[in-house]
């Protein structure tokens, strides 16, 4: 335990430990600036539609909803032919103005309820679905991307654990002693791994809580398969969903800790291994369709959220397993040594 102690001290004493706080502050922060997402909708026109549609999807909001498409698509298909009437005298001005009234709200909700209606369509498909403004976890999902923050401090925290025995000349000192080999080694790796899985879910968490102060989290617990495109995930919350991947997510990185604790023994070098451990974990991101990559290093959701079709237990099991057989090379290369 106190062999255990001492190694987490080592990792995250002083500067290490507030740059950690600093990264995930920066994090946060980055969370509250403002994003220009494009939608084919009004963000707007759409959150005053859920909140008069809020609840589980029904045959009469159908109904509602194709309705007002419908009028929609009335006052704009007459607006020439009463322009024309009007001009030619036949429509007074009052009836006029009031239908351009009706027109201009017409032409800023079509696109909106076209989109309701299309919603519908993807309800009917799946036999469910519930209304709720879904906008701004759409957009979370998928702007959540590359986890850079968590891989600058993999590669700030990590290549010196081994690679300063070699670099201070301590590391034949160290086998001389009776834990100075593969229990040494093993409490490296374990402290490695557990920081950079508590690191990713830290920052993880502090996405989520900015999320939540600048947009709240009153539909956390709505269904994820109610987010149209979002249908191939099972049955499981708008949360669950987000906590998923962010438990996948630290996985994957505890696995690039303990590749990068087996660079470092094989390199004895820490800007070699910086340089190695930077290609592991940025060449995933660009080639994540690659099996035998995701096979190898679990990049499978370094990239934003995991895709549908992964099971998120046999992941953290192979991510455990792969844990183990890096870190088995690891020790043997560090206790063969010389």
């Amino acid at each position: 335990m106190m062999l255990l102690l001492f190694e987490l001290k080592k990792l995250l004493i002083c500067r290490r430990g507030l740059l950690i706080f600093a990264l995930i502050a920066a994090e946060t922060a980055l969370a509250f600036l403002p994003r220009d997402t494009q939608h084919s909708y009004s963000p707007e026109i759409y959150r005053l539609y859920c909140e008069q549609l809020a609840g589980d999807y029904t045959p009469e909001k159908r109904e509602e909803i194709f309705a007002r498409l419908d009028g929609i698509n009335a006052v704009i298909s007459q607006h020439e032919e009463l322009e024309e009437e009007y001009r030619s005298g036949a429509v007074t001005l009052d009836a006029f103005s009031a239908h351009n009234k009706e027109y201009s709200k017409a032409q800023a909700e079509l696109e909106t309820v076209q989109y309701l209606a299309d919603k519908c369509r993807y309800f009917d498909r799946l036999g469910t679905g519930r209304f709720f403004c879904d906008t701004d976890w759409e957009d979370f999902f998928t702007r959540r991307g590359y986890a850079l923050t968590t891989v600058l401090l993999l590669l700030i925290l990590i290549p010196p654990v081994f690679c300063n025995e070699y670099s201070t000349d301590m590391s034949d000192t160290l086998r001389t002693m009776r834990n100075g080999r593969t229990r040494l080694a093993v409490t490296k790796l374990t402290v490695c791994a557990a920081v950079m899985l508590a690191v990713s879910l830290l920052i993880s968490a502090a996405e989520l809580a900015a999320f939540s102060a600048r947009f709240g989290a009153e539909s956390c617990s709505e269904p994820l398969d109610s987010i149209m495109g979002f249908d191939g995930f099972g049955n499981i919350s708008v949360l669950g969903f987000f906590l998923r991947s962010a438990v996948m997510r630290a996985c994957s990185f505890a696995v690039c800790a303990v590749v990068i604790c087996t660079l470092s023994v094989l390199t004895r070098s820490q800007l070699f291994t910086v340089f190695l451990g930077a290609a592991v974990c940025v060449t995933p991101a660009f080639i994540t369709g690659n099996a035998a990559v995701c096979c190898i290093l679990s990049p499978t959701v370094q990239n934003g959220m995991y895709p549908p079709g992964v099971n998120a237990a046999l992941f953290c099991l192979l991510c455990a397993a792969k844990c183990a057989a890096y870190g088995a090379v690891c020790i043997h290369f560090f206790v063969r040594s010389k």
